[in-house]
């Protein structure tokens, strides 16, 4: 006559051994082991609000009783409540005031002296968190530059669902929700949309930042802002001394870089100025082009003299000399 011993470290589909029954008269007990086994939940994926709860199942059976354990998407493991998750004593998580960061993959885990049993569930957030100007992130820092004087667009386009709130603040921490229809004197500020601005660049260097905000998660785009200018500098000027031939067409070349971009002028023997505002436009027989090339067409002997190219901005003047003789 035989009976069955099951041993204590092996599942029970393994771990048949057949005995006399003699040895087993001094036995006190048997020992029956069981792997864990995890119930089918009813749910598995869950898709929430933010603010909201979840509640996932994990009911485990086996021999000893199996010890449930939850690890989260940060990768952390929890046995017992606290103040953001609830474990229930049949082992049920509940995910109480849903954030964007609780989204992932959770693994509930039944372990026991037998073995262990794994079942991966799913949560995602009800919504799309904000992308600023298509960038996937939630912060982006973009280093910019700017022309003191002159108009600069700092553009903020936030996409998502709920529709993304937009505020952008200031350097000098002012706060202003887009779209702003308020004045503000430094910086000044005209709205474009649908969520940036068109700054007027005067000492308005700093960081500004778009935030985009929705239900679903914020996002940041940090626009530190360099004014930058210089004086201008004639790269490329007449030579000091130029010889014309009567009739045949002279050009003076005046290239200035700077910023703000340089105005090139002319002074021409008989101290009348020649300015590239606005279109070519001529004087007699000279003729400035728009990019600071004086033109002077048949030329004369009226037309020798000392020829001024200046070059200037709010921050300076360059100059060069030339003196032109027509044989």
């Amino acid at each position: 006559k035989y009976h069955i011993l099951i041993s204590e470290w092996a599942a029970v589909s393994k771990s048949w051994k057949m005995v006399p029954s003699s040895l087993n008269q001094s036995m006190k007990k048997i020992v029956v082991t069981a792997v864990p086994r995890i119930q089918r939940p009813n749910l598995s994926y869950a898709k929430v609000k933010q603010g909201g709860n979840v509640r996932f199942d994990c009911k485990a059976i086996g021999e000893p009783k199996p010890k449930v354990f939850w690890m989260l998407p940060s990768k952390d493991m929890i046995a017992a409540s606290n103040e953001r998750y609830l474990v229930h004593a049949n082992g049920s998580l509940d995910v109480r005031n849903v954030k964007l960061a609780d989204a992932g993959e959770y693994v509930c885990m039944a372990l026991n002296a037998a073995g262990e049993e794994n079942k991966v569930y799913k949560l995602d957030i009800d919504g799309n968190p904000p992308i600023i100007n298509g960038f996937n992130q939630n912060r982006t820092v973009m280093k910019d530059t700017a022309v003191k004087y002159t108009r600069k667009l700092i553009d903020c386009k936030a996409e998502g669902y709920p529709v993304p709130k937009i505020t952008w603040i200031m350097p000098d921490n002012i706060f202003l929700t887009a779209p702003y229809y308020g004045k503000i004197r430094n910086p000044s500020i005209s709205w474009t949309t649908p969520g940036g601005f068109v700054l007027t660049i005067i000492h308005d260097r700093g960081n500004y930042v778009c935030r985009a905000k929705n239900d679903a998660g914020e996002a940041i785009l940090s626009v530190p802002v360099v004014i930058v200018a210089y004086p201008p500098r004639i790269t490329n000027g007449p030579p000091p001394t130029v010889r014309g031939v009567a009739g045949v067409t002279v050009y003076l070349n005046c290239v200035a870089n700077g910023i703000p971009t340089p105005e090139i002028t002319w002074e021409l023997p008989d101290r009348s100025i020649l300015s590239t505002t606005g279109k070519e436009r001529p004087v007699g027989s000279e003729l400035l082009h728009t990019q600071g090339t004086l033109i002077i067409r048949n030329p004369t002997g009226v037309h020798s003299g000392t020829y001024k190219c200046i070059a200037f901005n709010y921050l300076g003047r360059d100059t060069k000399t030339t003196y032109m003789t027509v044989i």
